[in-house]
């Protein structure tokens, strides 16, 4: 998919509510919900990550409290600007609102280091939902994401799509965020720009802080805030713009992130900054691999001859 340069100026929303594509779980139409994710791209399905949120919430505890402590034998991060890396995986970014202070960016918790994390990812309800939207035949896009941001701190998730950091063929990724406490104005809601999958990839810029930025402030006057109780969930398009503000109050603001794809679709570029990505559009990847399988998680993974004569 080729990237174009998009201005905010001349885009308006799909939805100026978060009210316009709202579902509670055990509840879903889900006829409605696939029309509301196809034209907003993303819905909110409350309460459905409700059942996975203790049990995740002990671990990130357990693996922030770990990291925290091997952060004096932190490397500088490859690809993030301003960013280090623990040896346990976990990034950490300088926080320009108390100079010398590292505070968490991205746990290293995801279902490869947590049984929690990995029984969130096959939530029977949550696979139901994401056929009507993607398919029968459904796999994981990697193994989950944890990011985490701690109380009182200056470090924003800046707008951004996820295609531009793992642009597929089909681009079907679709992301379910959960929140993993309650998240109100005051701790760093997620806010989405309703409609906007439907402009295709924007080039991004880098971030300062890390991975790529949108940094047009006129995007965040377009983009829907997200409030909500821990274990509502936030289902949305690799293409949907999306980030949150940093953290000023004096709670925590943990979600779980899981990425699903079609079982036919593959990743044609993966990376974190602009550079890379420049190479990687001169020679992106032309067909699936085995290298590239993800967990099957519904469905099977159907025969192509394309992939199998490439393998």
């Amino acid at each position: 998919m080729s990237t174009a340069d998009r201005t905010p100026r001349s885009f308006s929303p799909s939805a100026t509510s978060v009210g316009d594509f709202d579902f509670t779980a055990g509840q879903v139409d889900v006829a409605a919900m696939t029309a509301a994710y196809r034209r907003h791209g993303a819905v909110v399905i409350r309460g459905l990550s409700s059942d996975y949120v203790a049990d995740l919430l002990r671990d990130m505890e357990a693996i922030l409290k770990q990291s925290q402590a091997l952060l004096p034998e932190a490397a500088t991060a490859k690809h993030h600007a301003n960013a280090v890396t623990t040896p346990d995986g976990t990034l950490f970014n300088a926080d320009p609102s108390d100079p010398g202070r590292m505070v968490v960016n991205t746990l290293r918790l995801n279902a490869m280091i947590s049984g929690a994390f990995l029984r969130s990812l096959v939530n029977p309800e949550l696979l139901d939902l994401l056929a009507a939207l993607i398919g029968p035949d459904i796999e994981l896009w990697k193994w989950g994401q944890c990011v985490y941001k701690q109380p009182r701190t200056g470090v924003p998730k800046s707008l951004h799509q996820d295609g531009y950091y793992f642009e597929h063929r089909l681009q079907s990724p679709t992301a379910v965020l959960s929140y993993a406490v309650d998240v109100d104005m005051g701790n760093a809601p997620l806010y989405v720009v309703p409609g906007s999958h439907e402009l295709g990839l924007i080039r991004h810029e880098d971030d300062r802080w890390a991975g790529f930025a949108l940094n047009d402030p006129v995007w965040w006057e377009r983009a829907v805030p997200i409030e909500g109780r821990a274990g509502d969930a936030v289902i949305f398009h690799t293409c949907t713009i999306h980030g949150s503000p940093d953290n000023r109050s004096d709670r925590p603001r943990p979600v779980f992130i899981q990425r699903y794809r079609r079982a036919d679709d593959f990743c044609v570029i993966d990376v974190a900054n602009v550079a890379d990505r420049q190479r990687a559009e001169q020679a992106p990847i032309t067909a699936k691999t085995e290298d590239d399988w993800g967990l099957m998680v519904r469905g099977i993974r159907r025969y192509q001859p394309e992939r199998e004569s490439s393998s």
